[in-house]
């Protein structure tokens, strides 16, 4: 998920709100491995809206 982020001058960074590059999250239960999250990234520019959306269980509340 890519968002164009606000203009910006030459050489300075984006106007990121929020910006996330490969976020993993794995949780053992007994010897199984539960992968939550698993490489997300996302970018989401300043005053921009966004929601999370998911069924129950993947990962909505571990990302935030």
């Amino acid at each position: 998920m890519t968002a164009a982020p606000r203009e910006t001058t030459p050489g300075s960074s984006p106007s990121w709100a929020v910006q996330i590059g490969n976020l993993r999250k794995t949780y053992r239960m007994g010897t199984q491995e539960v992968h939550a999250l698993a490489g997300v990234s996302m970018q989401v520019p300043r005053g921009g809206f966004w929601a999370v959306m998911g069924p129950s269980g993947s990962g909505k509340s571990t990302m935030l």
